[in-house]
C-alpha cells in the first residue's frame, strides 16, 4: 500500500502538443490527474498552467538527442549542408527530437565532391544523390568529408 505522502506515477510522463505553437511538451501523469476535471474528452484537450495541450496518444514523451556534425575539407574540398531548410557552412551541434527522421542535403562547392559521411565509429553512412539520413536514436557525431574533384587532363 502506498504511503500517505507518496505520489503514485510521479515520474511517468505523456507527450502532448501545445495548441498555441504546436511544440511537443511532456506532462507528468500526476499533474494530468490533478487537472482531470478540465479535460475535454471530445477534442482530446486539457488546460494545464494556463496552456491548452492536445493529447497525442500515439507519442512517447518528447526527448532530445545531441547531434554533432563535423564538416571536413580534404585537399581543399569544401561545401555546406542543409537540415530542415537551414543551411550550415561550418561544423554544428544540434539538439534534435529522438527517433525522428532527419535528412541532410550535402552541397559540395563547384570544384568539390562528397567523399564520405561517417558516424562516431567511423562507419560509413550511405548517401544517395548527396542526401543522407542521419540517425537520431541516441547522441551521435556525424562527419561529412568534402574532397576536391579530380582534375581532368
Amino acid at each position: 500500500m502506498a504511503q500517505e505522502n507518496e505520489v503514485p506515477f510521479k515520474d511517468i510522463e505523456l507527450g502532448f502538443t501545445r495548441k498555441s505553437d504546436g511544440k511537443f511538451v511532456n506532462v507528468k501523469l500526476h499533474d494530468l490527474f490533478k487537472q482531470f476535471k478540465n479535460i475535454d474528452f471530445i477534442n482530446n484537450e486539457v488546460k494545464i498552467n494556463g496552456e491548452t495541450l492536445i493529447a497525442d496518444s500515439y507519442r512517447s514523451p518528447y526527448s532530445e538527442v545531441v547531434l554533432n556534425i563535423q564538416k571536413n575539407g580534404l585537399n581543399n574540398g569544401d561545401g555546406s549542408y542543409k537540415i530542415n531548410d537551414q543551411l550550415f557552412t561550418e561544423s554544428k551541434s544540434l539538439n534534435v527530437e529522438k527517433n525522428s527522421t532527419l535528412q541532410a542535403q550535402l552541397i559540395p562547392n563547384e570544384n568539390s565532391q562528397v567523399k564520405s559521411v561517417t558516424d562516431e565509429n567511423n562507419n560509413n553512412i550511405q548517401t544517395v544523390e548527396n542526401t543522407v539520413v542521419i540517425p537520431t536514436d541516441a547522441d551521435h557525431t556525424v562527419t561529412i568529408n568534402f574532397d576536391s574533384k579530380p582534375t581532368v587532363q
